[in-house]
């Protein structure tokens, strides 16, 4: 199914983000195919004319590719009915990041 995605985490405040560009990326709905079988889970971006896929197994550590390119370590798994993501050096300097989005109905994911 096709998730949107709404920025909600106040860890962009904390990161620096200005309140205006906080609202902005608050209010940004971003689609995301993401698929699932078994425990391997394959996520398409159309991000700015580009397509970026990320095919990883839940609950192992695996590299994804961001929108920017940028390659990050992660582990994704589902707690509920929320998908948790962890990156354990999210800025290349230790930073611990752990994302959940929580989802809302069939096709729609909140962070």
């Amino acid at each position: 199914p096709q998730l949107e995605s709404v920025v909600t985490d106040v860890f962009y405040i904390d990161a620096g983000v200005t309140d205006d560009r906080f609202a902005v990326m608050k209010a940004a709905e971003f689609p995301l195919d993401i698929s699932l079988s078994g425990d391997v889970m394959t996520s398409k971006l159309d991000y700015m004319g580009r397509v970026i896929q990320n095919t990883l197994t839940l609950g192992v550590e695996g590299e994804e590719v961001g929108p920017g390119g940028k390659k990050r370590r992660v582990t994704y798994t589902l707690e509920g009915d929320n998908f948790v993501s962890v990156h354990p050096d999210h800025d290349g300097k230790g930073l611990n990041v752990r994302t959940t989005r929580h989802y809302v109905d069939d096709n729609t994911i909140h962070v």
